[in-house]
């Protein structure tokens, strides 16, 4: 997950600058620079066709399927380390962070006796075991919480993370949402991270990022269900708002490694809050199918 962002850079999105981090100066890096996004028009962009899609992955949020590190369900807490200023905890039947209610799941930021704490969920557990896939269309539908620190997301990692340290690892921030400072703001990064165990054949050695920016005319804060969607081919990264593709990457080959699951309300430090109401994100689905022209998919080991 990429560091809030510090008051005044909403404007520096606003042009659409996409900013690249520092790279190892050593190795060629041609592919790199010239990575852009591709920016749709609000409303104008192709709708997802899911005609013949295989579903491959769904939860409704009717019933709690998470677990602890190590045990089994379909999502896992505690296993991403924290970022931001709330404290992320594992589920637990009588705490009410996350909350199963009409079917649909609820994350609670709140303050508890001065300290933030909120949560994050993900579908493989830190051996990489459970749910990912290398292509396909990845879907959440949720209803965002407005206000300032308010920094819900949905994203996704390659399990290399956990099963091959000595490759570069991948983050796809789906998109990032900033309830204070820029409720109109739909925020999307790639990121390149070094490999814990680095083989010198690796391109990446440093962190590498860049980041699309589109300014959604009614804003993601509504108060109303919005569904955040992603496309992964051989040749894209696509990026969808309520199924509307809105702007896309070309693909890389760090991109076509399985990927797991990430969603989350942390807590935006670069946003001052001022009250100490507790704040929800509502989840009401999260799926993931793979489309008639993608590639065999592998199973994750």
């Amino acid at each position: 997950m990429k560091t809030a962002l510090l008051t005044g850079a909403a404007a520096v999105f606003a042009a659409c600058t996409l900013a690249g981090s520092a790279l190892a100066e050593q190795t060629p890096l041609s592919r790199l620079e010239a990575f852009n996004c591709q920016k749709t028009a609000v409303h104008e962009g192709q709708t997802i066709d899911l005609t013949g899609a295989t579903m491959t992955f769904s939860d409704d949020f009717d019933t709690p399927d998470i677990a602890r590190d190590g045990g089994r369900g379909k999502w896992y807490t505690s296993v991403h380390g924290g970022f931001g200023g709330a404290r992320f905890l594992d589920y637990r039947k009588d705490d009410d962070t996350f909350q199963f209610r009409d079917g649909m799941l609820t994350i609670r930021m709140q303050n508890r006796d001065g300290r933030w704490t909120s949560g994050l969920i993900q579908s493989v557990d830190s051996h990489g075991q459970g749910f990912a896939q290398t292509y396909g269309y990845f879907e959440m539908r949720a209803r965002l919480p407005q206000g300032a620190s308010n920094w819900p997301a949905f994203w996704l990692k390659t399990v290399n993370q956990f099963t091959a340290p000595s490759e570069t690892r991948t983050e796809i921030d789906v998109f990032e949402g900033y309830g204070g400072g820029d409720p109109n703001g739909f925020h999307f990064s790639v990121h390149l991270w070094p490999a814990e165990k680095p083989d010198p054949s690796n391109v990446v050695t440093k962190h590498w990022g860049k980041s699309c920016y589109r300014k959604i005319p009614d804003g993601l804060f509504d108060g109303q269900f919005h569904q955040f969607g992603i496309r992964t081919t051989p040749d894209w990264v696509i990026v969808y708002f309520d199924r509307q593709e809105i702007m896309r990457f070309e693909s890389l080959p760090e991109f076509q490694k399985p990927m797991f699951i990430l969603a989350n309300l942390a807590y935006s430090s670069a946003e001052k809050r001022t009250d100490m109401t507790p704040s929800d994100m509502v989840i009401d689905y999260i799926k993931v199918w793979t489309l008639p022209d993608d590639p065999t998919q592998s199973p994750n080991p």
